[in-house]
């Protein structure tokens, strides 16, 4: 695989999200709390602001095409929530859900049918949710799996989990669960340089087997086969293409684009081939 450079959209953010809205890239940024909207075509360029009022810790973003509404995470210890604000005129935030401590990255599942919100510090804990804030399942994570980032699903069903294994000596690892939460495989480096180091987000391409992951301190994105966890390779890196601490990402499979959020930095675009 190969990853060619295409833009880098104009304008920097501060612990930055990144999704898709129609022919939109919505990115969120924590400097002041917004959303950033540019053009998704080549050239991305910057429409407006959009202003996340009433918002404290806004943490990661998703679209979902069913609702045509955008989810947010605010990750406020005191008063936790995940907000939802519809793309269909208005752009009003109303809280989707409250009262939910660290709600910290948001996914939709493989269908895109239900919002996957992993809850970590000492929670642990995978919670399920209808489109419409109802909870369907709530799963306690097995006691190895610690200092949780993110969460996918694969067609098959199955969660994949970039966590830290056991404590905080453990190494940082991938780990593939049932939807009923028994682990069925576990991606463990094998040498130096398969050593993973906080990774932060992780984009899957559904109908390839691929998965995407932001290896945060290592400044790569690393390629996997999300089918069972092997490592394919050095996608992103800072050496040959410049970027620093890739903190979320989305892959774009219609056209092929991965967008890399970089920590500090600003979102680079990238075509997978």
């Amino acid at each position: 695989m190969k990853a060619t450079f295409i833009s880098r959209l104009d304008r920097s953010a501060y612990n930055p999200g990144v999704t898709k809205v129609e022919d939109q890239i919505y990115v969120l940024d924590r400097s002041p709390n917004r959303i950033k909207v540019y053009e998704d075509q080549i050239g991305f360029r910057y429409i407006t602001d959009i202003v996340l009022s009433g918002t404290n810790s806004p943490y990661d973003i998703v679209y979902s095409d069913e609702t045509k509404s955008v989810y947010i995470s605010d990750t406020s210890l005191r008063d936790g929530c995940i907000w939802v604000m519809s793309t269909l005129g208005g752009n009003r935030l109303t809280k989707w859900l409250t009262n939910v401590t660290y709600p910290f990255t948001l996914s939709l599942s493989s269908e895109g049918h239900h919002l996957l919100v992993l809850r970590g510090l000492t929670f642990r804990q995978l919670e399920i949710y209808t489109l419409r804030a109802s909870l369907i399942r709530r799963l306690q994570l097995p006691p190895e799996i610690q200092s949780l980032h993110h969460v996918v699903q694969t067609s098959a069903g199955n969660f994949i989990i970039a966590h830290q294994l056991n404590d905080e000596a453990g190494p940082w690892v991938m780990s593939q669960l049932t939807y009923g939460g028994q682990v069925i495989n576990r991606f463990l480096p094998r040498n130096k340089s398969q050593a993973l180091n906080q990774p932060h987000h992780m984009s899957l391409d559904l109908e390839n087997s691929r998965l995407f992951v932001a290896d945060y301190w290592n400044n790569r994105v690393i390629l996997f086969d999300s089918s069972n966890l092997t490592w394919s390779q050095v996608l992103v890196s800072k050496e040959k293409h410049g970027i620093r601490e890739p903190f979320r990402l989305f892959y774009d499979a219609s056209k092929k684009h991965l967008f890399v959020a970089q920590l500090f930095g600003n979102v680079t675009v990238f075509e997978i081939s």
